[in-house]
């Protein structure tokens, strides 16, 4: 699984995808949690899609298909600065 990415606004808001991992409840208020994808499983392949419809990933393997959703979402969702 990737490390965790957090991203702080001058504001304090923090953006981050959401894990058990760690308790984000301990850090701070939770004010909003939206859905940033789903898994499905489709004809044999685990598909990813954005809450718009759009797929971002497939795998026959529903653990890999999470990893790829996790990368996609890091790497195009979160606001990071590079």
């Amino acid at each position: 699984m990737s490390d965790l990415v957090f991203v702080f606004a001058a504001d304090g808001t923090t953006q981050t995808l959401w894990t058990d991992a760690l308790d984000l409840r301990a850090i701070g208020t939770i004010v909003e949690v939206p859905r940033a994808s789903e898994v499905e499983y489709e004809d044999g392949w685990w598909v990813v899609r954005l809450p718009d419809g759009t797929e971002i990933a497939r795998h026959q393997n529903r653990t890999e298909a999470i990893r790829l959703e996790v990368e996609w979402l890091q790497h195009n969702r979160l606001e990071v600065e590079r």
